[in-house]
């Protein structure tokens, strides 16, 4: 059976599913506190992944390693505007609302203002030159952003990127067979991830499954021999195992909760030991990532439900909501719980609290109170995110464009095609005369 395979826009979705799940998870909070820093995830990395190397893979496939090639020199110039300029604009913007007058932005442990705004400003730049530089260790457990505590994944995005475009080149360039490359690779990926490197060893399983889909890997060597039922039973299978391992009881520095929970207990005893007590969760969680992409890719309904309006929207802010969530909260979750009533015991009182009380019943998580509280959370998130994506997300794009542009990657690109393709053609269709 012919590979179903999604479009760029649609895996989008599906990486924002996750960053939507890790804002609910923050707006559930309604308070940001300093432990509580949010994880990367690896389905996005996976994702991301495979859509970064998998047109350059497709130009491989068809013959046109140099323009392959430009397209992969192109793709790294334009990859740290795309990831920094929103980042930096984000931050800056929540330097400068550290200082707005009336208290707008509540004082936090993790970033407590500076004397002057000039101050706060000079610090920023500081404290950005030293985060943002690639060429050091950057985690969850590692120090943080004082300005968004989520924007510790950019650099690591960087440089899964990086590994990527590099992989892909040498895959160009080496004589090795393709099966023998992946062999590698995947060899690669699996002692990443059982030292505890997780983020590597995904970006590496998405350039695998970019591989498998581009060369259709399944389709020669295993689904072509089963019925059509099969295949879907084999596919839907697979994705309920990955889901599975991806609801792994999480809390970081705490696995005696997976220990303790039904189903988990013997798995979390096979975590290896490069994992410590905040990472624990991350190696079950890199092995979901890897099957849950690949099933997606697969089953025709989670297709559709990814193409829906509502999901495409998210492809388009979901950089930005990421980015911004963890300050929103910050600004308005608490002041929004505390108008709607929740105010908690021994908070120091404010004008509104309680100016639009709604009664709270329901069971936790699904009450009331926090239903209406998160929908107005991520009422003002989506807003903001879509300001954020016209005034800061599309422009540094089109910035990479230009840039592109000004140095004719895209007229080289263009060139190599034509020329790979004429050299492809038979020689008397090349010369062949002009009809009168």
């Amino acid at each position: 059976m012919a590979h179903r395979q999604v479009e760029t826009l649609e895996l989008s979705s599906d990486a924002d599913v996750a960053h939507v799940n890790l804002l609910l998870q923050d707006l559930e909070r309604q308070e940001p506190r300093e432990d509580d820093i949010p994880p990367s995830t690896p389905k996005a990395d996976t994702l991301f992944s495979y859509v970064l190397s998998k047109g350059s893979l497709t130009l491989l496939k068809d013959g046109k390693r140099d323009a392959a090639t430009t397209s992969l020199i192109s793709s790294v110039v334009r990859r740290p505007l795309r990831l920094y300029i929103p980042t930096l604009g984000v931050t800056l913007a929540y330097a400068i609302l550290i200082h707005a007058p009336f208290g707008l932005v509540p004082e936090s442990s993790w970033a407590p203002p500076k004397l002057t705004l000039i101050a706060e400003i000079l610090n920023w730049i500081v404290e950005s030159v030293k985060f943002f530089n690639p060429f050091q260790i950057h985690g969850s457990n590692r120090a943080w952003y004082s300005y968004n505590l989520v924007v510790w994944t950019i650099p690591i995005e960087l440089k899964g990127s990086m590994l990527v475009y590099g992989l892909v080149a040498v895959y160009a360039f080496s004589r090795l067979s393709l099966l023998a490359s992946l062999a590698l690779l995947g060899f690669a990926a699996l002692v990443l991830l059982y030292l505890g490197i997780w983020t590597m060893a995904c970006f590496m399983a998405g350039l695998l499954l970019a591989y498998n889909d581009v060369y259709s890997l399944d389709t020669t060597y295993i689904t072509r021999r089963l019925t059509q039922r099969t295949q879907t039973i084999l596919e839907h299978g697979v994705f309920f195992t990955g889901y599975y391992l991806l609801c792994q009881p999480a809390h970081d520095g705490h696995p005696e909760y997976s220990l303790d929970t039904l189903g988990w207990h013997y798995l979390t005893l096979l975590v290896p030991g490069a994992y410590d007590k905040s990472q624990f969760y991350r190696f079950w969680h890199s092995y979901g990532a890897f099957f849950v992409v690949f099933s997606t890719l697969r089953i025709s309904w989670l297709q559709r439900f990814l193409n829906t309006r509502p999901l495409r929207y998210l492809g388009k802010v979901s950089f930005m909501l990421y980015l911004i969530h963890l300050s929103i909260l910050n600004i308005f979750g608490n002041r929004i719980a505390r108008l709607l009533g929740q105010v908690w015991m021994g908070a120091e009182e404010s004008w509104w609290d309680n100016r639009l009380y709604i009664p709270d019943f329901g069971p936790v998580g699904m009450s009331s109170r926090f239903l209406v509280c998160l929908v107005v959370m991520l009422a003002i998130c989506l807003g903001i995110a879509d300001f954020g994506t016209k005034t800061l997300d599309t422009p540094s794009v089109r910035l990479g464009k230009w840039l592109v542009q000004r140095l004719r990657m895209d007229e080289r690109v263009a060139v190599r095609k034509e020329a790979e393709v004429a050299a492809s053609l038979p020689e008397p269709l090349i010369h062949a005369p002009i009809p009168s």
